[in-house]
């Protein structure tokens, strides 16, 4: 994604504009945004928004402490911008919109997810109104905050044109892999079975599973996974340049529970690769009627 967000900034730049990030505590995104220049203010955010993360060290009792610093801090980094325009990404920047300075710059909240039918997904509704405009990823996840009765705007993600690289040509077999962050919301377990199913069928195939292990509370889960995997002899990667890795496979499949619009479909169908996906979120939108496979969740 910040490869993504890089080039988009780099072609609002050509026009005039200028950039500085906030980022919720020190890591890879902020990382590679200073290296391409940019102002990058960060506090680490302890905040969490589930029972089972908050009781990561150092407790919840500890965590809601250190909130007050941390917006003191976003709002001070805020204020001291001249900003023309606030952009929030994604519902997990709702702390920083509820607390942003009053009379400040306007404000557009674009969210990645689509919302659960659950008191979060209310309570997630009810603070996005505090954004000036909202714009989703897909009728799937407008479709949700539009049942809040809040407008959201869809404009689609896209990625980089991969060029004319082609896929490399195997005689031995074919290479069926997945890409994304090994968590549930993913189906990372939900590979895993089909991979055991097919591999008692037949032979010849090798599977892959690409993406770092999901943080937070979910990290056990995730580690058990990549242990079963490992143990199934699919082989798990991390940290690849995607175009690079599509081009060895054959088959994508990404069988997610819930997916608003995965740029993982847009890199493969992008190589030209088949395409198998559940039909869930904004999956159905990216592969229409006949752009690929779609199956239905949990199978």
């Amino acid at each position: 994604e910040v490869l993504v967000v890089g080039y988009l900034i780099t072609r609002l730049e050509q026009l005039g504009w200028r950039f500085s990030f906030w980022v919720p505590g020190e890591g890879p995104a902020a990382e590679q945004l200073r290296e391409r220049g940019h102002d990058v203010g960060t506090a680490e955010r302890l905040l969490r928004f589930s029972v089972k993360s908050l009781r990561q060290p150092p407790g919840p009792l500890g965590r809601l402490r250190a909130t007050p610093g941390y917006v003191r801090a976003w709002r001070s980094w805020l204020s001291a911008q001249d900003a023309a325009l606030v952009h929030a990404n994604s519902l997990l920047a709702l702390p920083e919109v509820v607390t942003r300075p009053r009379g400040g710059p306007p404000l557009v909240l674009h969210t990645h997810e689509v919302l659960a039918r659950d008191a979060k997904g209310i309570a997630a509704g009810l603070l996005s109104r505090r954004a000036d405009a909202v714009v989703s990823v897909s009728e799937a996840a407008a479709g949700e905050l539009r049942r809040h009765r809040i407008h959201s705007t869809v404009v689609y993600e896209a990625v980089p044109d991969p060029g004319p690289r082609e896929r490399a040509r195997r005689d031995d077999g074919l290479v069926v892999g997945t890409l994304g962050t090994v968590s549930k919301r993913k189906g990372s377990d939900l590979f895993l079975a089909a991979v055991r199913g097919v591999q008692a069928r037949r032979n010849g195939i090798e599977f892959r599973m690409v993406g770092p292990l999901v943080v937070g509370g979910e990290r056990p889960w995730a580690e058990g996974i990549a242990d079963a995997a490992r143990r199934s002899d699919v082989e798990l990667r991390s940290g690849v340049e995607p175009f690079a890795e599509l081009a060895e496979w054959d088959i994508f499949v990404l069988p997610s529970r819930m997916d608003p619009c995965p740029l993982a479909v847009l890199e493969a169908m992008a190589m030209g690769l088949p395409v198998v996906g559940t039909r869930v979120g904004g999956i159905p939108e990216q592969l229409g009627s006949d752009a690929g496979l779609l199956v239905d969740a949990e199978d």
